[in-house]
């Protein structure tokens, strides 16, 4: 009997130690803070810039979280998506239904962001319903570069 105890303490020990040491060594996500620009690049090209931040938690399972902040209209919008390799892709803000006054139903869908990880940008397009947006982010401090 106390063989059989000292073997389930010996095997609940290893468990343990073997789960802590697999969270430890590989951190649920990591925290990256950017300084972003949109360029409107379709359907016609645009040279005003929509500067904003934007806070993402990169999961190691291929999650993106976090929000953006828009520089003039100040409101946090919130982030998901995904990302595989150099690859990425995130919503910001969410699906907003709206009642006109005239009783029409309008839908406001959330900005649709592609690209790829440059180093420590983020070069790709951002998807606004017909419009598309040249989208850079650097991480925050560094300065941006138009393109």
């Amino acid at each position: 009997m106390k063989n059989i105890t000292k073997l389930t303490a010996a095997l609940s020990l290893t468990l343990f130690l073997g789960t802590v040491t697999a969270v430890s060594a590989d951190p649920v996500s990591r925290p990256l803070d950017f300084a972003t620009q949109m360029t409107q690049s379709f359907p016609i090209a645009s040279p005003g810039v929509f500067a904003g931040t934007l806070h993402l938690d990169v999961g190691n399972n291929g999650t993106v979280s976090g929000w953006y902040r828009d520089q003039d209209a100040g409101t946090p919008q919130p982030v998901v998506g995904g990302h595989d390799g150099k690859y990425i892709w995130f919503d910001i803000g969410t699906l907003t239904v709206t009642q006109g006054s005239d009783g029409t139903t309008q839908l406001k869908q959330p900005l649709q962001v592609t690209g790829t990880l440059e180093g420590d940008r983020i070069v790709g397009t951002v998807q606004d319903g017909f419009s598309r947006l040249a989208f850079t982010a650097q991480p925050e401090g560094s300065s941006q570069q138009s393109q």
